[in-house]
């Protein structure tokens, strides 16, 4: 049977400061409230599009 390589575990300390970070838009709590305001993939088109990304960006997580 093949073995699952561990991954090392990671600390603070490897963690640096965020490298090439863009702001690309604000979402208050006014504009989510109560389920009605932006819908989620109309905010993550935008992102999208403003980025240049390669990366798909998921819905599944919101933060």
């Amino acid at each position: 049977p093949l073995q699952k390589k561990r991954r090392r575990r990671i600390d603070r300390s490897m963690i640096g400061e965020p490298m090439n970070f863009v702001h690309l838009t604000h979402i208050g709590s006014g504009d989510m409230a109560a389920g009605e305001g932006l819908p989620m993939t109309g905010a993550v088109q935008e992102m999208r599009s403003k980025g240049g990304r390669e990366r798909q960006w998921s819905s599944s997580r919101v933060l």
